[in-house]
């Protein structure tokens, strides 16, 4: 199944976009939910921690999903019954950031 993911494509490839009408196409992996779900949680033991509505045509669900023993982690692109592979990787990690001065 081809999909259109601007942003979300390109945030997981490392892309940068000189001009706004230019997109990127990916091949993704994509099966059904509930079996990718249950693939997740039960084979790889990783839960989601952190869930968006993309702004692409289809209004995707895209979630991040985390084994929190290993550091594992899936991104995936949900539409109702159907959701698709965006990225995989390891040692996922939260990043510090700079929240201003105290008060």
């Amino acid at each position: 199944m081809k999909l259109h993911y601007l942003l979300i494509g390109m945030a997981c490839l490392g892309l940068r976009v000189s001009n706004a009408q230019e997109s990127v196409t990916v091949e993704l992996p994509c099966v059904s939910t509930k079996e990718l779900f249950s693939e997740l949680q039960n084979k790889y033991k990783e839960i989601p921690i952190i869930a968006g509505i993309a702004n692409d045509q289809a209004k995707s669900t895209v979630s991040i999903w985390l084994n929190p023993d290993t550091n594992n982690w899936t991104i995936i692109a949900s539409n109702q019954e159907i959701s698709c592979v965006v990225g995989t990787g390891v040692e996922l990690k939260a990043v510090p950031t700079n929240r201003g001065p105290s008060i």
